[in-house]
């Protein structure tokens, strides 16, 4: 993504996975019209299908048709798009709350504007009232995130099941003190209460701790500032505790000139923030603290974001080995060394990564890894220290 698509405010901060008004997937299950609430939103890339037909939007929902016809082109999709609109009852002369944006052979983008429109789609579908545009039949209707904000690799936050909006506001209202715009972390809600890895989650401001995964924001002199503000709302804040590191992991943190200091949610786990003021560069790093299998983790993470780690070189301060990469602009994953540490696992955080080739990635390693696929285009896997990973791939890109 060009740094120029990055929209700036606070409401572009955290993207969230599942945020479209059109949450579920409509498709047919033996010739009967079925839903189901979509786990995972399909990644479509700008470059997929046709040129745009109309100026792309991030601020409406995406949702991808699929049809079962001859084929849409420049000829037909005018008349197909009526069809689908007259179908659905939506788009009339005061009020246009749906256009086709791109299409491919059997598939169209449909941009909706507001709640209206999903609404009457997924009741048309039902109705079996879309199985005649123009001899096209919509098979299936399914939300996508297109050209969205999130980098190539970013952090997803699991909440409890219809918490997704108050988990967003939450860590909103501590990015917005370090960036107007950062596509380094999500939001996602399961679909049931069965998913319980926010219940096994203890509370990390409680008693000693050394956190697997914490997400550390920089800040340069020019801007302490604004880190002096976070860090007064963390410490007022009822929600945010800071975190009591052990002696080891203190060791490691605590070298001369560096200041960083760590919060955590209090209520269930979530991702820990760490304030580092005094950084030669801003940007936010992700760091992954590990006791153990320093090697495989390095080989792990080389492989996956296709780079040769650079280690550290400063061993007149530094405490411990570490290596970084970087993953996008101003954001650089971490791999820190604390010798013989017990961390205690991120249950609810996954690290995401956009690839091209899984096959290509689990030859390379020297050892096994378990994949497991959860959605088309999505799998899970662990790294060596078993934090949570998320492989995907963007389509049409």
């Amino acid at each position: 993504m060009a740094d120029d698509d990055v929209v700036d405010g606070i409401a572009e901060v955290l993207p969230k996975t599942l945020e479209s008004t059109l949450d579920m997937t409509y498709y047919y299950d033996n010739n009967v019209p079925t839903s189901l609430k979509s786990r995972f939103v399909k990644k479509l890339h700008r470059k997929w299908g046709t040129a745009e037909l109309t100026p792309y939007k991030n601020n409406v929902t995406q949702i991808l048709l699929t049809f079962d016809g001859p084929g849409l082109d420049k000829n037909n999709i005018d008349a197909v798009s009526k069809r689908l609109y007259e179908c659905c009852g939506i788009n009339n002369r005061k009020n246009k709350s749906a256009e086709i944006h791109q299409y491919d052979r059997l598939q169209a983008i449909l941009y909706l504007f507001g709640n209206e429109g999903a609404s009457a789609i997924g009741e048309a579908f039902f109705a079996n009232k879309l199985n005649d545009l123009k001899g096209h039949k919509v098979l299936r209707i399914e939300p996508i995130e297109q050209d969205i904000l999130l980098t190539s690799a970013f952090v997803e936050v699991i909440t409890k099941p219809d918490e997704g909006e108050k988990m967003h506001e939450q860590l909103e209202s501590v990015l917005q003190y370090y960036s107007g715009a950062m596509g380094y972390i999500s939001v996602r809600e399961p679909e049931t209460s069965e998913d319980v890895r926010y219940y096994k989650q203890k509370n990390l401001t409680v008693g000693k701790i050394a956190p697997s995964m914490v997400l550390s924001l920089r800040f340069v002199a020019l801007s302490l500032e604004m880190a002096k503000k976070l860090e007064s709302y963390l410490k007022k804040s009822e929600d945010w505790g800071q975190i009591e590191l052990t002696e080891s992991m203190s060791k490691v943190v605590n070298v001369p000139g560096r200041t960083e200091i760590f919060y955590a949610y209090k209520h269930y786990g979530v991702i820990p923030f760490s304030i580092r003021t005094g950084a030669v560069t801003a940007g936010a790093v992700l760091k992954l603290y590990l006791g153990e299998k320093y090697k495989e983790m390095k080989e792990f993470y080389s492989t996956v974001v296709g780079q040769t780690a650079y280690d550290n070189l400063n061993v007149d301060v530094d405490v411990t080995e570490y290596c970084k990469f970087a993953l996008a602009k101003d954001f650089e994953l971490m791999l820190i060394h604390v010798p013989e540490e017990k961390t205690t696992k991120m249950e609810v955080c996954c690290i995401c990564f956009e690839i091209e080739d899984l096959e290509m990635i689990v030859s390379k390693l020297s050892f096994p890894i378990n994949v497991t696929r959860l959605a088309d285009n999505y799998w899970r896997t662990n790294d060596p220290c078993d934090n949570n990973v998320i492989f995907y791939k963007v389509e049409g890109n």
